[in-house]
């Protein structure tokens, strides 16, 4: 695992309680171009990993998870604007690594619209972040910025089965957040220093 060093301070608007009521997610631009890393990964393990085309990102609050948002009070806002300043400085963020999954492979259960893809991810630790997520009523989140995928990113594994609906001989799918973590296979693999820009839409 790697501490960031301290990037320079850019200067950012505040977040307002305005603006983030009219938000469908809560994201983190990576101003780091992580193209060489990924052409490392692809080397490595001989996947043609496709970038997304809209860029590098950490996604804080998905769209799923939006609707939390416009409930925000002004103290959270205010925490949240100084977790704000602490990701400009590169503050309170460890990367833990690289990691890939392969939905056609036996390590987790997947959705049969998962087993075509793979996905490749830098895995990050960021509590402060995770607590104030808590603070809000949502889950813990594996924080991570995508590099690739084959047919789509994968977001979910299935941990059992339930009725579609009661007395239903129809089942469907219980799902959970898949781990996105670091594999120690992929540390050889260049990690430049990574800058992220403000918290956005």
């Amino acid at each position: 695992m790697k501490e960031l060093d301290a990037m320079p301070t850019e200067e950012s608007s505040e977040l307002t309680l305005e603006k983030i009521q009219q938000m469908k997610s809560l994201e983190v631009e990576i101003k780091t171009d992580l193209g060489q890393t990924l052409e490392e990964l692809k080397q490595q393990t001989g996947i043609n990993f496709a970038p997304r085309e809209d860029g590098f990102h950490l996604t804080i609050i998905g769209p799923a998870e939006s609707k939390v948002l416009a409930t925000l009070t002004e103290e959270q806002l205010a925490e949240l604007n100084e977790i704000n300043k602490q990701i400009l400085n590169g503050e309170g963020i460890t990367i833990q690594g690289i990691g890939v999954i392969d939905g056609a492979g036996e390590e987790f259960k997947m959705r049969e619209v998962d087993t075509v893809k793979k996905t490749s991810f830098v895995a990050l630790d960021i509590p402060a972040l995770q607590e104030f997520r808590a603070k809000i009523g949502l889950p813990s989140r594996y924080f991570h910025i995508t590099l690739g995928f084959v047919g789509g990113d994968i977001h979910t594994e299935v941990i059992g089965q339930e009725p579609l609906k009661p007395n239903s001989p129809k089942m469907k799918d219980i799902t959970r957040p898949i781990p996105k973590v670091a594999n120690e296979k992929f540390s050889s693999i260049t990690l430049p220093e990574i800058q992220f820009g403000g918290i956005s839409e």
